[in-house]
């Protein structure tokens, strides 16, 4: 269970004036922080187990809800690309630096799914402000992954450059399907080759954890990815019997985060094999439900 948390709502304006919405959490300010970004089609709520682990367990957190996105931040929700999140990833961090004491004691970045690969794009610009990455089931190859969501060939997109989808359903969200592929073609996100060129150009030490059976990443292509670099991996975890939505599966999600935690604490100089403090059902059934009330009253405020 919980130990007992402070918790501070923190409100950072993005681009175009946008508001980000950020959640504080922390049993000891003087631990070091771990910014939590969400991953697709995710909130600040889909990131609650991570939060309890590792607040109970010796860091603080920060996680945030990306604009033009599901969750409490501003913006249009289907508006959503990984370059909009990579401008949201770098305002919040930016913050931090000035509203909480993340130089002083450590910063790690957590990045699920496609917010790893985010993740990954601003370690490769900015070396010095983070000191480890977690990447829990990291996307490679983008064009792949949003096949994978949506059914839709990136290829054919490729061939037909002028054919319009609109708004397609990514999982159960409605994404603005041409902004969204134009973003990964013109950035630079679509495929392996990519991803390698920015993870060529990081210097943080990185941990992954991997989804032995995942469905949506080919795990051999993160030995491409990481060829030219692979200094900066500290270790990969492997969770068996486990696909890509690690979070369908409570106890699968669990074993995801006791080896996020320990890796954490190992790199911050913590005792990795300490005895562990685990959120019991009770406490996810409280706190969602705490949380899906703020979420609904961000969107009455929205309306």
């Amino acid at each position: 269970m919980d130990v007992g948390y402070e918790e501070e709502i923190l409100e950072i304006e993005g681009r175009d004036g946008k508001r980000i919405h950020c959640v504080y959490n922390a049993v000891d300010r003087d631990e070091p922080l771990v910014v939590v970004a969400p991953p697709f089609e995710g909130t600040v709520r889909n990131n609650l187990l991570p939060m309890l682990y590792l607040v109970n367990n010796g860091f603080t957190v920060l996680r945030f809800d990306f604009v033009d996105h599901r969750g409490n931040s501003d913006g249009k929700r289907t508006e959503f690309t990984l370059s909009s999140g990579l401008l949201d990833l770098e305002r919040v961090i930016d913050e931090v630096g000035r509203e909480l004491p993340a130089d002083d004691h450590g910063l790690a970045l957590f990045g699920g799914s496609m917010s790893s690969r985010i993740a990954v794009r601003y370690l490769a610009k900015h070396h010095d402000r983070v000191q480890a990455l977690l990447s829990l089931v990291g996307v490679v190859n983008a064009a792949a992954t949003t096949r994978a969501a949506t059914g839709i060939d990136y290829e054919l997109l490729l061939r037909d450059p002028d054919h319009e989808y609109g708004c397609v359903k990514a999982i159960n969200y409605m994404l603005n399907f041409d902004r969204w592929t134009r973003d990964l073609r013109d950035a630079g996100w679509h495929d392996t080759a990519g991803t390698r060129a920015d993870i060529d150009r990081m210097a943080t030490p990185t941990y992954l954890i991997v989804a032995e059976a995942d469905d949506w990443t080919n795990i051999d292509d993160y030995q491409l990815a990481y060829a030219g670099n692979r200094g900066i991996l500290r270790k990969t975890y492997g969770i068996p019997n486990a696909g890509h939505e690690l979070y369908k599966t409570t106890e699968i999600m669990k074993s995801a985060m006791r080896a996020a935690t320990r890796s954490l604490r190992g790199h911050f100089g913590l005792d990795a094999d300490a005895p562990m403090t685990e959120p019991t059902v009770a406490d996810l059934i409280r706190l969602n439900g705490r949380e899906r009330n703020r979420e609904l009253e961000h969107k009455k405020a929205r309306c």
